[in-house]
């Protein structure tokens, strides 16, 4: 076997290991953030890489108004992985821009959950712990 024959059969077993990395679960979840990345780009006319702060920035708070805190964390990751797999810095990390946004998004977000709570019916309990609730119709 020669030294070409020998790193093709090498290369397809590290593809091989590479695509075993993942769950499937993961790999879907991925499939999903990939795709919502390059139709935010495509659809503003950005080029997905190298992906500039600002429009990092950008795609972070479109996500905002429909994702939770943690979610646009996870949506951002595969934009790290992406740069990393095709030998460009992180975007993600260090980023001090970003993280001002996103700071800005969390406390936007927890804001938001703070003020449904506060609609809560409430509840009271007799003295045998049952749960009644006090609710005025008109």
């Amino acid at each position: 076997m020669g030294s070409s024959d020998m790193e093709r059969e090498l290369d397809g077993k590290v593809t091989n290991y590479r695509t075993q990395c993942y769950a499937s679960s993961t790999q879907q979840a991925y499939n999903t953030h990939r795709t919502t990345s390059f139709k935010f780009c495509e659809l503003l006319g950005y080029f997905s890489f190298p992906i500039s702060d600002v429009i990092l920035c950008r795609y972070a708070t479109d996500l905002a108004d429909r994702l939770s805190y943690n979610s646009i964390k996870q949506y951002l990751n595969i934009i790290r992985i992406l740069h990393l797999e095709v030998g460009l810095p992180n975007p993600v990390n260090n980023n001090y821009v970003l993280s001002t946004v996103m700071k800005g998004i969390a406390k936007r977000k927890r804001k938001k959950c703070q003020t449904k709570a506060s609609h809560h019916i409430p509840i009271i309990t007799d003295d045998q712990g049952t749960v009644k609730y006090r609710c005025s119709l008109p």
